[in-house]
């Protein structure tokens, strides 16, 4: 679990701006092959801190040296790259070389294993990512069709993230002729989340927040409670405050 706490409102201010996705020069050596992947896992457990994280990235891109762990050991690593983007030191060149990394290695995936939900997925965050540091709109159409196609191949991953996302992307985009924003659709994708993954208070926290923005101020205060009063135990603290400050600033503005 690594795509959440997105920061989705920002993406209404974006501009008509384009950018393009750089090439990741990497010089790096890669640990060894052979136990990467449990290695990956092990530094990428509950709690997490950016030190462990991105030592798991370059796990996981060890592990991809393999043929038969390749897949996973690409996603996995983008998830983490991903990870690092939203919840690392606030370092732009650092950002940026982050997610460029992490859209290089998921888009690896997507074309040699089309059908891995995970790779479609982290593909989705990180465009996602991107299109926020670069204040872009133009990777806004991809970002949509991986993910519905992570959604159409597994929408259970990352408790119902695709639907997450897909809710929150539909919900905050600028409407068309500008890009492809359509909040009715973004409200059908989020309550799918809330309905697959009740349990997941983040769920909540983006229906209340698209709610709020539509102006159903009564049934975004219901949804609000239940993200703030669930049980978090489990999940990662890092990302729990990251939506929870955001949770409490909507709580303030709507009660």
């Amino acid at each position: 679990m690594s795509a959440r706490s997105w920061q989705w409102g920002l993406i209404g201010l974006l501009a008509l701006g384009c950018a393009a996705i750089p090439a990741v020069d990497r010089s790096i050596a890669l640990p060894p092959a052979e136990g990467a992947l449990s290695r990956g896992d092990a530094l990428y457990r509950i709690p997490r801190n950016p030190g462990r994280v991105r030592q798991a990235a370059l796990e996981y891109e060890g592990a991809a040296q393999r043929p038969d762990q390749a897949a996973e050991g690409l996603w996995k690593a983008a998830r983490a790259y991903v990870w690092l983007v939203q919840f690392g030191p606030p370092e732009r060149a650092q950002q940026e070389q982050d997610v460029a990394r992490a859209v290089e290695l998921a888009r690896r995936v997507v074309h040699t294993a089309p059908n891995q939900a995970e790779a479609h997925y982290y593909l989705a965050s990180a465009l996602g990512l991107f299109s926020q540091l670069h204040s872009a709109m133009n990777h806004l159409p991809e970002m949509a069709r991986e993910g519905e196609r992570a959604a159409e191949l597994d929408p259970k991953i990352d408790r119902a993230g695709p639907y997450r996302l897909l809710g929150s992307l539909y919900g905050f985009a600028p409407e068309p002729p500008i890009s492809l924003g359509d909040q009715d659709k973004g409200l059908d994708y989020l309550r799918q989340a809330v309905n697959l993954a009740p349990d997941e208070a983040e769920n909540h926290f983006r229906l209340a927040e698209l709610l709020a923005a539509t102006g159903e101020r009564a049934e975004a205060k219901r949804h609000l409670e239940s993200a703030l009063f669930l049980d978090h135990t489990g999940d990662d603290p890092t990302e729990t405050l990251a939506w929870q400050t955001e949770a409490k600033r909507l709580w303030e503005k709507i009660k």
